[in-house]
């Protein structure tokens, strides 16, 4: 039995489009190996009370999430922080770099409300503590999240509310 060189050619198409994966699979191999994320998260019941004595009233859940993503561009980070009586939640992203004595830092110009600031992200084991500055902001910015900001210890773990 002969064949063309014209159905040899369609028969190999035709069999490397079979055993190739699909494009969303090689899409997710390529994700896969090319991006990796951390996450550090700070969950911590507040009180409202005049006197540190006394627990007060309860606001509810102060909540501070670190995610480092790792990607083709780079290392980027995502830090919210949600206060639970003003409903308020800063949201930072920023491109980070890495210093010489472990710490990350990164600067980002809206925190959501139209501050600017500079942070630090250090890495403990399984912990990390980071800080983040308010070091200006916009003429109309929302400048009553500066509460918000401040220094927190964080503890390894998924970022889910």
């Amino acid at each position: 039995m002969r064949i063309s060189a014209r159905r040899l050619a369609a028969l190999l198409v035709v069999s490397v489009a079979w055993t190739s994966p699909s494009h969303a699979d090689a899409t997710q191999l390529n994700r896969k190996t090319e991006f990796s994320q951390e996450s550090y998260l700070l969950k911590q019941a507040l009180y409202a009370s005049s006197k540190a004595e006394e627990l007060g009233d309860p606001l509810g859940d102060l909540w501070v999430c670190a995610l480092l993503t790792t990607g083709r561009s780079g290392r980027d980070i995502e830090v919210r922080v949600s206060m639970p009586d003003s409903g308020q939640i800063l949201t930072i992203r920023a491109p980070i770099k890495q210093l010489r004595n472990g710490s990350m830092v990164f600067d980002f110009s809206d925190d959501g409300w139209g501050n600017s600031g500079h942070g630090t992200l250090k890495k403990i084991g399984n912990k990390a503590q980071l800080n983040i500055e308010q070091t200006g902001s916009q003429p109309d910015a929302n400048k009553n999240v500066r509460r918000n900001y401040g220094s927190y210890f964080l503890s390894k773990g998924a970022c889910n509310e």
